[in-house]
């Protein structure tokens, strides 16, 4: 088994027994780092238990479905476009991607490549020296793998290894490269029959082992959608189908039997899928898992959604774990505020702890997780290809946002609490008005004290115009509450009516000191200062669950798809900064209005309301 792979399932165990106590597991990994196949792992055929290294063509192994399945070196349909070039002049064509299963001889030792490892190999050294081998091909038979239906008979042919000559490019055709008789190329390993692909150990293996052992516990698996949980509730029920008699002494009820729900007989076990967001009905569950909560880039980048799954998450599934239960959340990691992102910054705020297996592609120090199956040149290519926030995010486990190069993240580090005696504070509000979408209205308090800037508090939502208006005004009290006396300001849009909802604003207001800003001049321009403070280190996050949202936006400023909590941020900030504007004095009563204990004043092209 891979190192990586041998943490992980230590990293189960110990959840699953407690350890520490702490029964909560996170496992973030790239993609395609979860194939186990090597030589020393056990695999149970039908002649009885072998290692990997011993499989030849011939010899039966079973399949995802728990059923035998002949080893015949076939793999699914693809393009050949690379010819690979044997010691005894035999040639197979196969695809670039296409991944071999070799003896190093120059590190004495197996490895699972692609073909094109192999030809850059070949290309390093001595064409008669690669040091390459291949087992599981008969060279006494014409395999080229564009031939299409390719099945090999029971009887097993003569097998040696093939030294590896030369792999040039060829004329692509459609083929088969060969591996195992089934159509997923999957086949169990290990004595806890242990899967192709990390989701399969965490989602299908492991609530079969898991309910095999403990069963009159129950299971629920949750993914990003209903039917594609249920595929792995279908894959958990068809592994003890085949193996829970033999192996556990169990078997799977007649009824319920529906990939979705299935029970165990004469137990009170079963498994239960869901998608995110979905309900979850019935009993609770012992085991939790929710594998990829997001499906993809576009929804991960969608905030509404990613605010949808932690809703869901919080509301539904948490609350379904059984006292000692244990929840596992396996990821590959699109967003910082993705489900992992939200669980590790409430357990860094004092929240449940979470054991977190991570597994970067490239390590700190500059070794790649799996070199057998993706060397560091390949990961290089990759990286190169995707860019460095995909590659960041989904390969590095350690998601950032794009930046825009106005705001740095290391410019915003948080605090506990403000230092005692901060007073001197200003809220400025962004608005808009559109209920669920669109833009957001935002609210940002800043305080300042002895020269240091603190973000104290970002109210922000899609609101309608009442909604909006009834935040301000809890905003308004509750900031006067904590700071005593405290101005207000909020953004004048443009025309007509963006006078008349600042109006309408200050008027319901008061009682309180607050101003509208008729804005001008370029939003980068107006953020310039509130920058300056933050890259000289003037400037502190109060630590709080709107950080995240925050960050992500600032720094992507002005790349984002949103502004509002930027152009909150810089107005407050500037208005803070502005000398001889916070206390309002009497203007012209010829433009002033009754504002019910207060009066509406319009002074230097600003409205503002003031108590008397």
């Amino acid at each position: 088994m891979a190192t990586h792979l041998q943490k992980l399932d230590w990293a189960i165990t110990d959840t699953l027994a407690g350890v520490d106590g702490i029964r909560r597991l996170i496992v973030t990994m790239p993609p395609r780092h979860g194939k186990l196949i090597a030589d020393s792992t056990p695999v149970l055929t039908l002649s009885g238990w072998k290692t990997h290294g011993e499989l030849c063509v011939g010899d039966f192994v079973f399949g995802s479905r728990g059923k035998p399945i002949a080893v015949i070196a076939e793999s699914a349909t693809g393009t050949a476009d690379m010819e690979v070039e044997f010691c005894d002049g035999s040639k197979i064509k196969t695809h670039a991607n296409h991944e071999w299963r070799v003896f190093d001889r120059s590190h004495g030792k197996w490895k699972t490549v692609e073909t094109r490892y192999i030809a850059s190999r070949c290309r390093s050294e001595n064409a008669d020296r690669a040091g390459l081998q291949i087992v599981g091909f008969n060279p006494d038979r014409n395999l080229l793998t564009c031939l299409t239906g390719k099945r090999l008979g029971i009887r097993s042919p003569i097998i040696r290894r093939l030294g590896i000559k030369c792999v040039t490019e060829c004329q692509p055709e459609a083929g088969k490269c060969i591996q195992v008789d089934a159509a997923d190329g999957i086949y169990l390993v290990g004595p806890e029959l242990i899967p192709t692909h990390n989701s399969e150990l965490c989602s299908k293996y492991l609530p079969a082992w898991y309910l095999g052992t403990h069963p009159d516990h129950r299971v629920i698996l949750a993914s990003y959608e209903a039917s594609f949980a249920a595929e792995w509730g279908r894959k958990a029920r068809t592994v003890l189908e085949g193996h829970g008699r033999g192996v556990f002494g169990i078997q799977v009820a007649k009824t319920p039997s529906a990939a979705d729900h299935w029970d165990l007989a004469g137990h009170a076990g079963g498994m239960q899928t869901a998608g995110v967001g979905g309900p979850i009905t019935g009993k609770g569950a012992n085991l939790l898992i929710v594998d990829d909560e997001i499906k993809n880039a576009e929804a991960a980048a969608s905030e509404t959604m990613r605010k949808k799954a932690w809703e869901w998450w919080t509301s539904t599934a948490y609350t379904r774990l059984e006292p000692e239960g244990v929840a596992i959340v396996i990821q590959t990691r699109w967003h910082q505020d993705d489900l992992a992102g939200k669980l590790l910054a409430d357990m860094e705020q004092g929240g449940e702890r979470w054991r977190v297996v991570n597994f970067p592609a490239i390590s700190d120090d500059g070794n790649a997780l799996w070199p057998e199956r993706y060397p560091l040149d390949r990961l290089r290519e990759i990286q190169r290809t995707l860019g460095s926030y995909q590659w960041s995010a989904l390969y590095q486990q350690r998601p950032t946002p794009p930046e825009g190069g106005k705001f740095k993240r290391e410019w915003f580090p948080t605090v506990p609490s403000l230092p005692e005696g901060a007073r001197k504070a200003v809220r400025y509000w962004d608005k808009a008005g559109t209920e669920g979408g669109g833009d957001y209205s935002a609210g940002c308090l800043i305080v300042e004290h002895k020269g240091l800037y603190y973000v104290a508090d970002m109210c922000r939502g899609q609101w309608s115009d009442l909604q909006r208006e009834n935040m301000i005004q809890q905003c308004a009290e509750r900031d006067r509450h904590r700071f005593g006396r405290i101005t207000t300001w909020v953004e004048q849009e443009p025309g007509s009516g963006g006078k008349d909802s600042a109006m309408a604003t200050i008027r319901r207001l008061a009682g309180h000191s607050v101003w509208a800003d008729k804005v001008s001049g370029d939003k980068e321009l107006r953020a310039g200062p509130f920058a300056a403070q933050g890259e000289a280190g003037n400037v502190r996050l109060l630590r709080g669950p709107w950080n995240a949202a925050y960050l992500d936006e600032i720094c992507m400023f002005p790349n984002g798809t949103y502004d509002d909590q930027v152009d909150s941020s810089s107005g407050a900030f500037n208005k803070l900064t502005t000398r001889g504007r916070l206390m309002v004095s009497s203007g012209s009563t010829s433009d002033s209005a009754g504002s019910g204990s207060g009066r509406l004043y319009r002074q230097a092209g600003c409205l503002a309301a003031h108590p008397r």
